[in-house]
């Protein structure tokens, strides 16, 4: 647990102590290639570390954080650092939601391509997988989940518009959304919530990826 009272430069070293270990099993898994994706921490009601724009996740250090307030303000970083376009993204549901402890965004393959191979479809059918009980609220696997998928924009108003317009349509999908042609947005109570989210979206995707397309989510 982060301290709110900790100047910017100690908040951001310690936040990666934090992001590191996580960065680093994402970018061994390859869901992070190159400088993609984003990682970050709440650290109160008013402010969030999220990752800088062009770094690679793989080396992970407190110049790569960016200390933020919610409304987009930089409050501390490294020179020279600017952040992600992408960190709106992250600080609109810190905004929207104060049990958001971390939000992680990755490019692993599954979420990619599964949105390629159903291009029109608004949402992934989550059903009957004993990784469903790795979401928040889901006792059992005879349950029904519906994942939104929203479109890809450069505009990060847009995406997070859709994300909030697809979640009010599909009340009671698990903690992430997949961009169409991106990547995936998980989000949890505390950073290991938020993992093992992650680990649970990738897998089930994994799987219905694996299946011949008559078994597959539409």
């Amino acid at each position: 647990m982060l301290s709110p009272k900790l100047p910017g430069p100690l908040l951001r070293y310690y936040g990666a102590q934090a992001l590191s270990p996580v960065a680093e099993r994402f970018y061994g898994r390859r869901w992070t290639p190159a400088t993609s994706s984003n990682l970050s921490l709440r650290v109160d009601d008013h402010r969030a570390l999220v990752t800088a724009s062009g770094g690679h996740k793989r080396f992970l250090t407190g110049d790569a954080l960016m200390l933020m307030a919610l409304d987009g303000t930089v409050l501390d970083g490294a020179e020279g650092a600017k952040p992600s376009a992408e960190a709106a993204l992250h600080l609109a549901l810190y905004a929207r939601d104060a049990a958001i402890g971390a939000v992680l965004h990755a490019h692993a393959p599954s979420t990619v391509i599964w949105t390629e191979r159903h291009p029109r479809a608004p949402a992934v059918e989550l059903a009957g997988a004993e990784l469903l009980k790795a979401f928040p609220g889901v006792p059992t696997h005879e349950v029904h989940q519906a994942l939104p998928v929203v479109p890809n924009s450069q505009d990060m108003r847009e995406i997070d518009r859709a994300v909030v317009a697809a979640q009010g349509s599909l009340p009671g999908a698990p903690p992430a959304y997949l961009i169409r042609g991106h990547g995936a947005y998980v989000w949890g109570a505390s950073l290991f919530d938020a993992e093992r989210h992650m680990e649970a979206l990738v897998s089930l995707l994994d799987h219905a990826l694996s299946l011949p397309s008559s078994e597959a989510s539409p």
